[in-house]
């Protein structure tokens, strides 16, 4: 449970860290004075935008042999810069388990991504996650990390591949789930 207790105040804490990079505006809001005529250029794109992602997701089993887990998941999310440029958001899921029997689940998480490399369009973040799984099968609170390769098609599309490894701890200990979620899906930041 001490163990828990820390992942879960570091996410936490990085989220309110996240909140506060967002809510600081620090640009000059007045423009100095002049006579002359300026050209007008294009917007560069923001620092802080906001995110929304549809995406699809598998479980693959790392002890079991899983007949088939998947699911949609939707991700609504904002960009911004604490050290390193981040992604943060909430994220909504439904998916569908035929491995014991038909069930199906939702799962509500908030999320954490930094970005790591950017090699021209592609991208690669690392960060954590931490939520709640329920449904017609028992509750599961679950915490764990994330990596996300991005290819940008735009400069506000891209399509990524994330794989997350999720812990379970809704008794005092930390187990694992033994399974790789792999998800790929299309984002656009506007």
């Amino acid at each position: 449970m001490k163990v828990f207790k820390s992942l879960l105040g570091v996410i936490l804490a990085t989220s309110l860290l996240t909140v506060a990079t967002f809510g600081a505006d620090t640009a000059p809001t007045t423009a100095p004075a002049t006579t002359t005529p300026t050209v007008v250029k294009a917007a560069p794109v923001s620092d802080s935008q906001w995110a929304f992602s549809l995406a699809g997701s598998g479980v693959v089993g790392t002890k079991t042999d899983t007949t088939f887990n998947g699911g949609l998941s939707l991700e609504l999310g904002h960009t911004g810069k604490f050290i390193l440029p981040l992604e943060a958001g909430v994220r909504q899921g439904v998916g569908l388990n035929y491995n014991d029997g038909s069930r199906w689940n939702l799962s509500t998480a908030v999320y954490n991504e930094w970005q790591l490399i950017k090699l021209g369009s592609l991208e690669f973040d690392a960060g954590g996650n931490a939520g709640v799984a329920y449904g017609n099968s028992p509750l599961a609170w679950t915490i764990g990390p994330e990596a996300t390769a991005r290819l940008w098609l735009t400069q506000t599309v891209n399509t990524f591949l994330r794989g997350q490894y999720e812990f379970d701890v809704t008794s005092k200990s930390v187990n694992s789930q033994s399974a790789l979620g792999v998800i790929f899906g299309v984002q656009v930041r506007f």
